[in-house]
């Protein structure tokens, strides 16, 4: 298969057919568009109102909420870099369970937009079936759905670097000698980082890609780009600089370290076994398009601007969602908007074999993304509605304690103005669930105490109330009646008063 010229890829996209001009259709292919953006919406917006409430919600739940009274690291711990909180300080006037289902509206709202962002940036390139295809494959990946439905902090950054390729793909495919519109891809990718760090790599392949693209002489782009990136990055810059070694703890020390400890404490070594992530990272990718994606892009023999550039930011994200230990589904999630847009520009140009297994890795993708719902909806309807049960018991805690402050390892629950949130356990159980000199350091930098340090921690901190019962998975040795049995002993040892919660096995304890 030779080298298919890129300037093949000038002529107009809708030819006219028998009995029909171009306008038409023109217009019935946008009309077909439309319907595959509903569909993509539609499988957001449900798996959003039935993705089981998850623990790795409540960092970014209570960090909004503690926006009303102090700033990231300086006045309580945050593990990523700081752009959501800041972005979403007002809605810290939200009363308890409310904040969570708005938290994941606004995340929603985000994966849809980076659907918008993607069809723009694909159909600039390609035919708009193929890129309808690379759009419903996008909607239906288990990364994405799982960006769009949680309170985490992957939507907000992925809509970013989606409108980063977005205005790559137009300037380049325009040949555009401005070279204005980079300033807002490092502005958009600057601000991608500063929201979750692990999209400093695929930015990273865009930066190698203007760099190369200096040999012909003009340094403009590159120079517009890094400027972007720098104004991008100022709400990390600003604030690391004032707080930097709770900042340096935060991001980077807890991360290189914390997940590897508790691995080994709960005797899960293996899973850091460089072949099994590898492993366990191809199966994530299997229910989503981005394995599609990898076929297609090393089929393609296409070597324009556009493609190049995908690629360049493509490797930058698999190493990125290979760094972290252990391997999980939200690390593919800076992947998603370079493939996509990559894999809708090769499915018009790949063939035989290859366009077979493409074609298939697609449907896989999609069928395992939409059986998700399927199970959360069963799950739902013969269960419970998770976020109902959330609000109802936020408002329910805000109720009972009565402005007392809770200590809870699930703050996603009751995080809002009305609840008093103990700072202590604003990260939910991943500061508290470290030991030895990294729960020393947390607890010296004013943060979580170890579960080990609970009596000493509330010595000095008594909560007026305890919230248990989200965290009793066991994870023996350690922990073989789940992370929040310290606590439920604490409170009972204290004779604290049991109060059981409607909705999930949840018990609020009362200091007498």
């Amino acid at each position: 298969m030779g080298t298919r010229p890129e300037a093949a890829f000038d002529a107009p996209v809708f030819l006219p057919s028998a009995g029909i001009p171009p306008p038409a259709a023109k217009l019935r292919s946008a009309l077909r568009f439309d319907w595959v953006i509903a569909a993509g919406a539609a499988a957001i917006f449900l798996s959003l109102a039935l993705w089981p409430i998850s623990r790795d919600e409540g960092q970014y739940v209570a960090a909004t909420a503690l926006m009303r009274t102090g700033l990231p690291y300086r006045d309580f711990a945050y593990l990523q870099t700081p752009l959501q909180p800041l972005l979403l300080a007002p809605l810290a006037w939200l009363p308890a369970g409310a904040l969570l289902v708005v938290s994941r509206l606004f995340n929603g709202l985000c994966a849809f937009a980076t659907l918008l962002l993607v069809s723009s940036a694909a159909r600039r390139i390609t035919p708009s079936s193929l890129a309808a295809l690379s759009v419903i494959a996008l909607a239906l990946s288990e990364p994405f759905l799982l960006a769009g439905s949680l309170a985490r902090n992957d939507a907000l950054p992925m809509a970013l670097l989606a409108g980063a390729v977005a205005v790559m793909c137009r300037t380049l495919r325009e040949s555009s000698r401005n070279p204005r519109p980079w300033l807002a891809v490092g502005l958009l990718m600057g601000l991608a980082v500063s929201a979750k760090i692990n999209f400093a790599l695929p930015a990273a392949g865009a930066g190698v890609f203007l760099i190369l693209r200096t040999r012909r002489g003009d340094w403009r782009p590159l120079g517009y780009c890094f400027l972007g990136g720098l104004l991008g990055l100022l709400p990390t810059l600003v604030l690391a600089a004032a707080e930097p070694h709770r900042f340096v703890f935060d991001v980077f020390t807890y991360s290189l370290t914390a997940p590897q400890q508790f691995l080994h404490l709960t005797h899960h070594r293996g899973r850091l076994w460089p072949p099994r992530k590898l492993f366990e990272l191809t199966q994530l990718a299997l229910s989503s398009l981005i394995i599609a994606g990898l076929v297609a892009a090393v089929a393609d023999r296409c070597s324009g601007k556009v493609e190049r550039l995908l690629d360049l930011m493509i490797v930058g994200g698999l190493i990125g969602a290979y760094l972290p230990d252990p391997a999980y589904s939200q690390y593919l999630v800076p992947l998603l908007p370079c493939v996509a847009v990559r894999l809708a520009a090769a499915l018009g140009r790949v063939r035989g074999g290859a366009r077979t297994a493409v074609r298939a890795l697609v449907l896989v993708g999609c069928g395992l993304g939409a059986a998700h719902i399927g199970i959360d909806l069963d799950h739902a309807i013969t269960r419970s509605w998770p976020l109902r049960d959330a609000n109802r018991q936020g408002r329910t805690v805000a109720q009972l304690a009565d402005g007392r402050p809770v200590a809870t390892l699930s703050p996603e629950l009751i995080a809002g103005h009305d609840v008093v949130l103990d700072r202590g356990f604003a990260t939910g159980p991943f500061l508290y669930r470290t030991e030895g000199k990294l729960a020393d350091d947390s607890n010296g930098l004013g943060f979580s105490p170890g579960w080990q340090q609970l009596d000493s921690y509330f010595a000095l901190h008594p909560p007026g109330a305890i919230l248990a019962g989200a965290e009793l998975r066991p994870f023996p040795p350690v922990h073989p009646k789940g992370l929040d049995a310290p606590l439920v002993r604490w409170a009972e040892a204290h004779h604290y008063r049991p109060l059981t919660l409607p909705g999930r096995d949840m018990t609020l304890f009362l200091r007498p």
